[in-house]
């Protein structure tokens, strides 16, 4: 069974306060890394574009982001309105990539 990979694009939201939208992604970070089905979720600032926000995750299935998206603490995050979703690209491998020792 393959992995999903999510690769995700947000910004503030229209009249948000970007402290509180980085403290809230935080949170998000924490909590959603202890869930079931959760393999990574990262989120990155883009340099000189502070309130634009790249997320990065793998999910065990598709079932397991789901249960994310429909868990209490992102529901909670949503209901903030501190960010907007640009774009949701599930992503699957094209090749495995193998790093070798030096």
């Amino acid at each position: 069974m393959t992995n999903l990979w999510v690769s995700a694009e947000v910004e503030l939201a229209d009249g948000a306060c970007l402290a509180e939208a980085e403290s809230e992604l935080k949170k998000l970070v924490a909590v959603t890394l202890e869930e079931p089905g959760c393999i990574q979720f990262e989120i990155r600032q883009e340099i000189g574009k502070p309130e634009c926000f790249i997320l990065w995750e793998c999910w065990v299935d598709a079932e397991a982001l789901q249960a994310h998206y429909d868990a209490p603490h992102t529901l909670a995050y949503f209901a903030k309105n501190l960010t907007k979703i640009d774009s949701v690209q599930k992503l699957e491998p094209l090749g495995v990539s193998e790093r070798v020792a030096a």
